[in-house]
């Protein structure tokens, strides 16, 4: 996973150094990918600390910060904001660019309250998080798909970097979600729920980052016919 990670964030790189018309905030995007890489070497440290008995890191033992979900529960609100804003760059209609940008503030606010006001931070994964900010992206992407439908764009969805991007998170997302939903068993209690997560998270992972990969390197043609750029004029 961490060779596919760091695979999809070079490929990123060396498209927007090949794009001759990278689309709209294409390169928040591949510094969210170089993000994912940072975040995941980061969130090892639990493991490490595990095989080494905390010999390198005493002082976290015992402590809120000896789980990383104070890491990740951060990292997803950051994560989400991301591709929201990436995919209202993609939109035209001045209506729902507006519509998505309030919608994007209301979940990063209430996202941090239910972190600030419930015991999740430091204890488990953000069910609120991923379940809300889950189901808002899908809904973006089902409306970027039908002003896809709409325009000149679908003659070249093929070519399009969006347009893999959005398949990839979608099906992530579908597969993804329902686990959040019985987060809560995911304790020594139930091995089984823990070893189907772990699976399922792991096959969806290949999944995702395999089509990054794929996307960037069939969107780093230098020619024009890359993309159509969506709304480069639109600010988030």
């Amino acid at each position: 996973m961490y060779l596919l990670e760091i695979g999809a964030a070079v490929a990123g790189t060396i498209y927007l150094n090949r794009a001759k018309y990278p689309v709209p905030y294409s390169k928040l995007f591949v510094g969210y990918l170089w993000l994912v890489v940072l975040v995941e070497i980061i969130g090892y440290y639990p493991t490490f600390n595990f095989f080494t008995h905390f010999s390198y890191m005493p002082f976290v033992e015992g402590t809120v910060f000896e789980r990383n979900f104070w890491l990740y529960n951060s990292y997803n609100i950051v994560k989400f904001a991301i591709y929201f804003i990436f995919f209202i760059a993609q939109l035209r209609s001045k209506s729902s660019i507006q519509v998505f940008k309030l919608v994007l503030a209301g979940f990063v606010i209430t996202a941090i309250l239910n972190l600030i006001f419930t015991d999740v931070f430091y204890t488990r994964s953000s069910t609120y998080t991923y379940i809300t900010g889950s189901l808002t992206l899908m809904i973006l992407i089902f409306v970027y798909y039908m002003e896809l439908l709409r325009s000149d764009r679908i003659l070249f969805f093929y070519k399009s970097l969006p347009f893999y991007i959005s398949v990839g998170l979608l099906l992530w997302n579908v597969t993804i979600t329902p686990l959040f939903i019985y987060n809560k068993y995911f304790t020594s209690a139930s091995p089984e729920f823990v070893s189907l997560h772990s699976t399922i998270l792991r096959v969806s992972n290949f999944f995702l980052y395999g089509i990054y990969i794929t996307a960037f390197i069939i969107c780093s043609s230098k020619s024009k016919s890359n993309l159509l750029p969506s709304n480069p004029s639109v600010k988030v």
